[in-house]
């Protein structure tokens, strides 16, 4: 009678453990399904929609009036890049894993600015020299 009571506690402790575990993975899944969800969500179409519809509206707008004498947008175009900016660093201040990788993550985002400064420095000096040989 031992052996029999022994062995479901052993049995029961097993299907608990298996239990366990899949309580534990399911609810991985769950926090993987979240992430991709909101990886999924800066795709959405409605996304796509409130960034497509203003340049293309600008750009009919530019258009259309490219012909009449316009208000200068310079001061309110730089206002609105500060801005942005800001919002910008705010977000990076605020999030603590990216801070945390942001060493690794700006000497790679120097790197690539710099390689992107130079070559377009280079690409347009040698444009001009094209141009002025013709």
């Amino acid at each position: 009678m031992c052996l029999l009571t022994c062995r479901k506690s052993v049995t029961f402790s097993k299907n608990g453990l298996q239990k366990l575990k899949r309580q534990n993975l399911q609810q991985q899944l769950l926090k993987v399904g979240r992430n991709v969800e909101e990886k999924i969500a800066l795709f959405d179409p409605l996304t796509f929609v409130y960034l497509i519809v203003p340049l293309v509206l600008g750009i009919l707008l530019g258009y259309l009036f490219r012909d009449r004498k316009l208000p200068k947008l310079d001061k309110a175009s730089l206002a609105v890049v500060v801005i942005l900016i800001f919002a910008l660093g705010f977000g990076i201040g605020s999030n603590n894993e990216l801070l945390s990788s942001l060493p690794q993550v700006g000497v790679q985002g120097l790197v690539i600015a710099a390689l992107a400064i130079l070559f377009s420095i280079a690409f347009v000096k040698a444009g001009k020299k094209l141009v002025a040989k013709q």
